[in-house]
């Protein structure tokens, strides 16, 4: 896993923490002193996936990093913001995808995830701001245009487009 795979992982499982209304101590009792926790929720430290897992659990969520389960998802994604970008139906993919919503929101997938629901027109932009340092180069330029989309008359939305 790397660094913002880490840091995504970390900040699902705080977003997921503050969402239930639980305290670091709740969640991580038994399992790992608050202090790491707020390591990993920070992205700071590479987690032991079972030590991950058992957090997720904590929080009644399954973190999915099976690759075979993931790999078809993946594709799914590409095929999606392909689609999107050659101006091709996204509706069918969209829905294939939105099935498997659980899946794609605790997983490695979930910034991606994020994007589609971006796109989708969903009110996700102040969720994806918090998450740009977990992004990945494409992540950040559809972040960025999706932002331009959003909103192009907004202070600073025509200079996203150039570095997007």
């Amino acid at each position: 896993m790397e660094r913002n795979s880490d840091l995504l992982a970390g900040s699902i499982l705080r977003m997921e923490r503050l969402r239930q209304g639980m305290e670091q101590k709740a969640v991580c009792y038994g399992l790992c002193v608050p202090s790491y926790l707020c390591k990993i929720e920070q992205g700071t430290v590479h987690p032991n996936p079972d030590l991950l897992s058992a957090l997720y659990q904590r929080l009644g969520i399954v973190y999915t990093q099976e690759e075979s389960l993931l790999h078809p998802l993946k594709q799914m994604l590409q095929d999606y913001f392909t689609r999107l970008e050659y101006g091709l139906d996204i509706q069918e993919t969209y829905e294939t995808l939105q099935a498997q919503a659980d899946t794609l929101r605790h997983s490695p997938l979930a910034l991606h995830w994020l994007l589609v629901q971006g796109y989708q027109g969903e009110a996700v932009l102040p969720l994806l701001e918090q998450l740009q340092a977990a992004m990945t180069d494409r992540q950040l330029a559809l972040y960025k245009l999706l932002r331009c989309r959003a909103d192009p008359m907004a202070p600073g939305a025509l200079a996203l487009c150039p570095e997007a």
